[in-house]
């Protein structure tokens, strides 16, 4: 067998593939071990260039730039001499564009990198931006017009490289402000990846707090403009049919204000829509939610024109080329589901969600998505506990719409839902095995941890080898008798049973809650 050192050697060109799966320590430790890797691993460092420091050790200072570095490498050896004519990813992210570490700009590289963009003199395949938003904010005079311009020559170069055979790789936070700022073309963008902020920033009026959340009842209201109380939504715990006179006129030691509670901010539906609307070529698409600290302030509730949010949806499901669509932490309302276009092949939910927002993902087909996600939290964006109204009443789920999908993973969904994982199995015939199992032992384990009659009444179903027998009651989606797949396959069942037995506990549990039926 050749060693690595006779692939140097002999086959340098072979390196190339092998360096693909080595980080750019690892990568320059070996250029380092030898000639005959110096070529290939210096042409590797520089084919991917990330304007920020990677893995810091512990005796560097932890905000130490690189730039000045490439800059003296660039002035001393020329574009080619210096490894930069090999570039062909460009990645300026946090340590880059921020102004809390202007070392990109006050170095001299920003300008540089300008000059040689202006000049047609790097040829690049991909470049990634990421968070430049604070350097666009008019208080940023030290660094500002220099960003803005490097930012203004790099949408001309995008316009001039063309769309085909390119990635702009998009990171930034939501602000209405920046977004119809943005001063480059958004046609280029393949790979948007958006952080939601509700916090009030440092130079925004404070406005009077209009969510309330009543912990006693799990309800969010927000005050309206002349005193108004309307209840938005209530968790999955509870719906208003279940609600008492207590929950209606809960006592003042039950009240706390809580600050992340946003509904439909008219202003950052309008500029998402606004941006989205010409990202045509997006492929991959993340919207999540930033994470900050419990005590902050965060932006006052609005609800928007009842057709705003129909719009941003709608606005999402027509990206004509997605291929990716990643949902994380709140958008908006835990009732708000974003359907996927049909070209996406990959869906990851993760957040909190109400059971309207699993009713409209059992209905949601999904044609084309081969791999989906979904994780439920009962801790919302500042840590506020739900658990137990959360468990207290499951919205049950029989049936499912989507049948293509062949990699699923749902975590924690046994909080709000039953049968969703029996659902998932029983209608995609196409699921990998690793998949089968893992949603099996969701299953196993939900029988294990809750109590409920109805998760309780499913296992019973798996005990015996003969196919479960049908249930009268009216559950969402319930299939007719006569439907094609009304009974299970005998090894998918038999593979349920097997992780029942498997899961330490289930099967005495159901024997015993059998037992005490009978």
């Amino acid at each position: 067998m050749a060693s690595l050192e006779d692939i140097g050697r002999r086959i340098p060109e072979l390196l190339f593939d092998i360096l693909e799966y080595l980080n750019p320590q690892d990568t320059f430790s070996l250029l380092l071990a030898g000639k005959d890797f110096y070529s290939v691993c210096h042409k590797q460092l520089w084919k991917d260039l990330r304007v920020y420091k990677v893995g810091v050790s512990n005796d560097e200072h932890p905000h130490e730039s690189i730039s000045p570095k490439i800059l003296k490498s660039i002035d001393a050896y020329g574009v080619e001499g210096s490894g930069l004519g090999s570039t062909r990813s460009l990645r300026l992210h946090r340590e880059s564009l921020r102004y809390q570490a202007p070392e990109f700009v006050e170095s001299g590289l920003c300008s540089k990198l300008g000059l040689l963009l202006e000049g047609g003199e790097l040829e690049l395949d991909c470049v990634e931006l990421s968070y430049f938003c604070s350097n666009m904010k008019s208080w940023q005079k030290r660094t500002k017009p220099q960003i803005l311009l490097f930012l203004k020559l790099m949408g001309d170069y995008l316009l001039e490289r063309g769309t085909k055979g390119f990635s702009l790789i998009l990171t930034m936070t939501c602000d209405p402000g920046i977004i119809i700022d943005v001063p480059f073309p958004l046609q280029s963008v393949t790979d948007l990846r958006l952080e939601m902020d509700w916090t009030i920033g440092l130079f925004e009026p404070l406005n009077a707090r209009s969510s309330r959340w009543v912990s006693g009842t799990q309800r969010v209201s927000v005050i309206r403009a002349g005193g108004e109380e309307q209840v938005l939504f209530s968790l999955p715990g509870l719906r208003n049919e279940d609600r008492g006179n207590d929950a209606v006129h809960p006592d003042d030691s039950d009240l706390t204000t809580q600050a992340d509670q946003c509904v439909f901010n008219h202003e950052i539906i309008t500029a998402l829509i606004e941006m989205l609307l010409q990202t045509v070529n997006l492929k991959y698409l993340s919207i999540r939610t930033s994470k900050h600290q419990p005590d902050v302030e965060y932006k006052n509730l609005r609800l928007a024109p009842e057709s705003t949010p129909v719009v941003l949806r709608d606005t999402i499901k027509n990206i004509p080329k997605l291929h990716t669509l990643e949902i994380i932490g709140r958008f908006f309302h835990p009732s708000y589901f974003i359907t996927p276009p049909e070209s996406v092949q990959r869906v990851v939910y993760d957040g909190f969600f109400s059971h309207e927002w699993f009713e409209r993902f059992s209905r949601c087909s999904f044609p084309n998505v081969r791999d989906l996600r979904v994780s439920f939290t009962t801790i919302n964006i500042e840590g506020l506990w739900c658990g137990p109204s959360v468990e207290q009443n499951k919205l049950v789920i029989k049936d499912v719409e989507v049948t293509g999908v062949r990699r699923c993973e749902l975590i924690a969904v046994g909080r709000a839902t039953v049968g969703l994982e029996l659902a998932m199995i029983k209608r995609n015939k196409g699921l990998t095995e690793d998949s089968k199992r893992r949603l099996a032992g969701v299953f196993a384990k939900n029988v294990q941890r809750f109590d409920d009659e109805e998760v309780l009444r499913r296992g019973l179903e798996f005990m015996s080898p003969s196919p479960p027998s049908s249930v009268d009651e009216k559950c969402l989606g319930e299939k007719t008798s006569d439907s094609d797949d009304a009974d299970w396959d005998e090894e998918t069942r038999d593979m349920i049973r097997e992780c029942l037995k498997s899961t330490p506990g289930v099967w005495e549990k159901v024997q015993r809650v059998r037992d005490e039926s009978d």
